[in-house]
């Protein structure tokens, strides 16, 4: 099976702070060749229960969940604009 470390190292979307995985404002998937499929692989480590969504004003949320391929463990992230 694949790691999460292999996943985000062949990705070009992928920015790390720590263990935060985020994928930047999910508007701009549709110009950015690759990054649902990173996504979605990413997304086979969802830990159940984990997700979580925050308001952060002016029309922007963030969505979050775990995820966790058994070795690491990381906050995987990314925002939505409504006012698009």
């Amino acid at each position: 099976m694949v790691m999460i470390k292999d996943i985000i190292k062949n990705s070009e979307f992928v920015k790390i702070n720590g263990n935060v995985i985020d994928l930047g404002y999910k508007n701009g998937w549709d110009f950015r060749v690759g990054i649902r499929e990173t996504f979605n692989e990413l997304k086979q480590y969802e830990v159940l229960d984990s997700k979580n969504s925050i308001n952060l004003g002016r029309c922007i949320n963030e969505y979050t969940c775990i995820i966790d391929d058994g070795t690491e463990r990381y906050l995987l992230a990314y925002k939505v604009d409504s006012g698009d």
